[in-house]
């Protein structure tokens, strides 16, 4: 079943390594706000990147969040890496291609949700897949926003709904289950884009390789 997903994986990466490039790829001018921003310091940063980068007109509470979240997964002095991160990010909303975009705006959600998700275990879920989006993009592609969509959706429950019935596992399971939809044909979703969001309908042996898709991702990423 693993080597069997491993091919799939390859073949997706092939498939859709287009579209994985195009989602890379940064306009020249993000590129320079990214440069101009990088010579910040302080509050000045993230300021700068909410405002040209995120693409976010907020502001008070909401403006907060996403400053807090922005220093929680990348601290305070990750000037660099937070400017990165944003470049990627804004591409993904800027982008006339549907999927993509919603992949921004869940990642947006889940960095202005980051500071209220009061498990360190669920953070550290969801920083691993906001720090590493470029390795998701580059390996499953269209895949990756049925993954945020599921993450986004099962934290919203858990702390906002207080669904207690989700913890840290469930939320990463559930997220490499997206990707492997393909090899899950009889699981089904939940919405218009039908995003899996229960691990209660896969066999042993679909958790198994679920678990193993799990494991492999975390050893690539650094975080």
């Amino acid at each position: 079943m693993v080597t069997k997903f491993v091919s799939l994986v390859a073949v997706v990466v092939f498939s859709f390594s287009a579209f994985a490039q195009k989602a890379r790829e940064i306009a020249p001018e993000t590129k320079a706000k990214m440069e101009s921003i990088s010579k910040l310091k302080g509050k000045e940063v993230n300021d700068q990147i909410i405002k040209d980068l995120l693409n976010a007109e907020y502001k008070g509470k909401a403006q907060e969040k996403l400053q807090n979240g922005l220093d929680s997964i990348f601290g305070k002095e990750e000037i660099l890496a937070k400017v990165e991160f944003a470049g990627r990010l804004k591409t993904l909303l800027d982008s006339s291609d549907v999927s993509t975009k919603n992949s921004g705006r869940h990642m947006r959600g889940l960095l202005e949700r980051f500071s209220d998700m009061s498990d360190a275990s669920v953070q550290d879920v969801v920083k691993r897949l906001l720090k590493n989006s470029d390795i998701s993009m580059s390996e499953v592609a269209s895949t990756y926003e049925a993954q945020l969509a599921a993450t986004n959706l099962l934290t919203y429950k858990l702390f906002v709904k207080n669904d207690k019935s989700i913890d840290a596992n469930t939320i990463e399971l559930v997220g490499i289950a997206n990707v492997m939809k393909s090899e899950l044909p009889n699981i089904k979703g939940e919405g218009k884009s039908n995003v899996i969001t229960s691990l209660k309908d896969l066999t042993a042996e679909q958790r198994k390789a679920v678990e193993a898709k799990r494991d492999e991702w975390k050893n690539k990423c650094n975080s």
